[in-house]
C-alpha cells in the first residue's frame, strides 16, 4: 500500500463517527487502567481530567445518533438514545439525575449486546453444522461438489469453487463470528454493572473495554481499506 493510499484510508476512517468513537474508546480504557494503578495522586488527577475530556469527546461524537437510529431499527435506537440524553445532561440540563440516565443507558446497551451475542452463537452453531454437512458430503462423494451447501450469508463462491474452498469460507466466517462474540462479551462485562450486585474487577473491566475498542478500530480500518471484506462493516 502506497503512502497516498494510507492517507486516503486514514481519511475515510476519520470520516466515520464510529471510527473516531472506537479510537477514543481504545485510548480511554488504558488511561483508566493507568490512573487506577497510579501511585501518584497528582498523576492520577491529571489522567482523570484527560479521561473526562476524552469521554466528553466520545459523547459529542455520538450525540444525537439515537434519533437517526430509529430509521435503522428500534433495538439500536433504544441503546443509543440514553447516551444522547446523557450528553445533554452533562453539558446542558445539569439538574437532571445522571445516575438514572446512566442506568438506562447501561440497561439498554446490555440488552442490545445480549441479543447480538445470542445471534452470534446461533450463527456459529449454524456454520459448524454446515461444515459438518459439507465434510460428510465430501466423504460420501469425494469427486463431486455440493452447490446446495453454498453459504448464502457469506460472499458467494464461483461455480468452479471446490468443497475445500467452501470449507475455508465457512472457517473464515466462523472466526469472524467468534471475534464478534468475544467483543460482545467484553462489552457486556463492562456495561452489565447496572445490576447492583455485579461489580466487575477494574483490571478486567478496563482490559475488556480496551479489547472492544481495539477490535472496533481494526474493523473500521479494515472496512476503510477493503470495504468488501467479510464482516468489515460491522463495528
Amino acid at each position: 500500500m502506497t503512502n497516498m493510499n494510507c492517507i486516503e484510508s486514514l481519511d475515510k476512517y476519520l470520516q466515520k463517527s464510529v471510527g473516531r468513537d472506537m479510537l477514543l474508546k481504545s485510548i480511554v480504557y488504558p488511561m483508566r487502567l493507568w490512573a487506577y494503578h497510579s501511585k501518584s495522586p497528582e498523576n492520577a488527577q491529571i489522567l482523570q481530567q484527560l479521561i473526562l475530556n476524552i469521554i466528553d469527546a466520545r459523547m459529542l461524537s455520538n450525540a444525537w445518533k439515537g434519533i437517526g437510529a430509529y430509521l435503522s431499527g428500534y433495538r439500536t435506537a433504544v441503546s443509543t438514545e440514553p447516551g444522547d440524553v446523557g450528553y445533554t445532561q452533562k453539558n446542558i440540563m445539569t439538574h437532571w439525575k445522571r445516575e438514572r440516565i446512566s442506568w438506562h443507558y447501561k440497561f439498554w446497551k446490555t440488552m442490545s449486546l445480549t441479543c447480538s451475542a445470542i445471534l452470534e452463537v446461533i450463527k456459529i452453531v449454524n456454520i459448524q453444522s454446515k461444515r459438518r454437512q459439507l465434510r460428510r458430503f465430501v466423504a460420501q462423494s469425494p469427486l463431486t461438489t455440493s452447490p446446495s451447501l453454498q453459504p448464502t450469508e457469506f460472499p458467494a463462491a464461483s461455480q468452479n469453487t471446490n468443497d475445500e474452498d467452501r470449507d475455508g469460507e465457512l472457517a473464515t466466517a466462523m472466526r469472524w463470528s467468534v471475534l464478534f462474540l468475544l467483543r460482545n462479551i467484553a462489552d457486556m462485562i463492562v456495561y452489565y454493572q447496572w445490576i447492583e450486585s455485579y461489580k466487575a474487577n477494574k483490571n478486567v473491566e478496563y482490559l475488556c473495554g480496551f479489547f472492544s475498542g481495539a477490535v472496533g478500530v481494526w474493523l473500521v480500518l479494515r472496512d476503510s481499506i477493503a470495504p468488501k471484506s467479510i464482516g468489515g462493516g460491522k463495528a
